[in-house]
C-alpha cells in the first residue's frame, strides 16, 4: 500500500504549529534589552536553516560579570530545537545556581549533566546527541575575558588588525564518550579598547556559494571582521550577514547560522 499524503487541513495544522513552536523558541533567546543591560556592545546574527533552529545563543549576568554562549545542537528541526531548550536551561541552572566562573568548569559541568540526561540505566544503548558550544566569561572590573570551547573556536581581532583564533577542545558536549576523561581549558585574555570577540556556529563557514560552489570558509569570515573592525558590533554583524547572503545567492542554506560578537 502506498503512503497516503497528509490531508490538506492536517498539513496546514502542522505548519501552523511549527511556526508557533518557532515563536516559542525565539522567546527563549536573549532580547536586545538583555544585551543592553550588560553595558557592552553586543550584536547577534541568527538565521535558522528551516522554521526551527538547532542553534542557540545565550546570555547571563552574575555579580556584574557577563556570561555569553553560542551553541550548535545535533541535527535540524524539532529534535534539534528541543536540544537548544535543554542546553539553555542547563546553562541557566549551572551559571546561576553553581559557584562556577571559569568557562572550562561550566562546560565540564554542562557535559556531565548533558550525558546524565540521556543515560538510561535500563538500557545498554541510549541517545548520544551532542552540542558544540563557545563560552565567554567577561569580567568587566578586571577587564578580562575567559573563553572555553567544546568543538568550537573563538575569533579575536585587535585594533592593529591582528587576528587570533583561540581553539576549543576537539570534543563536543555530550555525544560519544571516546575520551577517558574530558576537561575544558579556560583561555584568559586581557581586554583592550577596540578588541572584537566573535563566536559562531559552523553553518556560517560551511555555507556553500560563490561561482565555484565553495564554502564561505574561515579566511573569508576573518577578512570581513578585520576590514570592518573600526565599526560598532551591529555594523560588523551586518557586514557579515550581507557577505553571506551575497555568497549564498541561489544556493540552499547549508545549516543553521549563528554569530555573536562583542566589541570593547
Amino acid at each position: 500500500m502506498k503512503d497516503a499524503k497528509l490531508p490538506p487541513l492536517l498539513h496546514e495544522y502542522e505548519i501552523r504549529h511549527l511556526f508557533y513552536a518557532r515563536d516559542i523558541q525565539k522567546a527563549l533567546l536573549p532580547k536586545e534589552r538583555h544585551f543592553a543591560r550588560t553595558g557592552l556592545d553586543f550584536s547577534v546574527y541568527h538565521a535558522p536553516k528551516d522554521i526551527l533552529s538547532g542553534d542557540f545563543y545565550w546570555l547571563g549576568m552574575k555579580n556584574e560579570n557577563v556570561f555569553a554562549a553560542v551553541g550548535d545542537c545535533t541535527g535540524h528541526g524539532i529534535s534539534a530545537a528541543l536540544l537548544t531548550v535543554l542546553g539553555m536551561s542547563m546553562l541557566n541552572y549551572i551559571c546561576h545556581n553553581k559557584n562556577f566562573y571559569l568557562p572550562g568548569q561550566i562546560l565540564s559541568e554542562l557535559d556531565k549533566k548533558w550525558i546524565e540526561a540521556f543515560q538510561d540505566d535500563a538500557l545498554e544503548i541510549y541517545n548520544n546527541d551532542w552540542c558544540d558550544i563557545s563560552f565567554l566569561f567577561i569580567d568587566t572590573a578586571k577587564k578580562e575575558v575567559l573563553f572555553s570551547g567544546a568543538h568550537a573556536h573563538l575569533i579575536k581581532v585587535d585594533t592593529s588588525g591582528q587576528i587570533h583564533v583561540i581553539k576549543g577542545e576537539r570534543y563536543p558536549i555530550g555525544g560519544w564518550q571516546l575520551e577517558k576523561k574530558r576537561s575544558f581549558k579556560s583561555h584568559l585574555m586581557e581586554i583592550k579598547d577596540g578588541d572584537i570577540y566573535c563566536m559562531i556556529t559552523d553553518g556560517i563557514i560551511h555555507q556553500f556559494g560563490g561561482n565555484c560552489n565553495a564554502k564561505f570558509g574561515w579566511n573569508r569570515l576573518k577578512s570581513i571582521l578585520n576590514a570592518h573592525r573600526h565599526l560598532n558590533a551591529k555594523e560588523i554583524t551586518n557586514a557579515v550577514e550581507e557577505a553571506l547572503i551575497g555568497w549564498q545567492k541561489n544556493h540552499d542554506a547549508t545549516d543553521d547560522r549563528t554569530l555573536m560578537l562583542v566589541k570593547f
